[in-house]
């Protein structure tokens, strides 16, 4: 069984249902916990430091995780 990933931003566990984004660092962050610069998708935290890059925009968290690493509905 996989452990549940939290946001490296703000340190929440990830829900199945809240879209994220996968760094290219291997963490993952909360879509709205990061601005998300058009230019390659840069991400930045709320004060505009860089983060990371990362390959694809965010999506929800059952269709990028593994089951196990976010809460499940069920879980709730």
């Amino acid at each position: 069984m996989s452990k549940i990933k939290k946001c490296a931003e703000c340190q929440e566990d990830i829900e199945w249902n809240e879209d994220v984004i996968i760094g290219e660092n291997g963490k993952v962050y909360h879509g709205e916990c990061v601005d998300i610069y058009p230019t390659g998708f840069s991400l930045h935290n709320s004060d505009g430091e860089y983060l990371t890059f990362a390959e694809e925009p965010e999506m929800s968290a059952v269709c990028v995780l593994d089951l196990g690493e976010y809460i499940d509905v069920e879980d709730e």
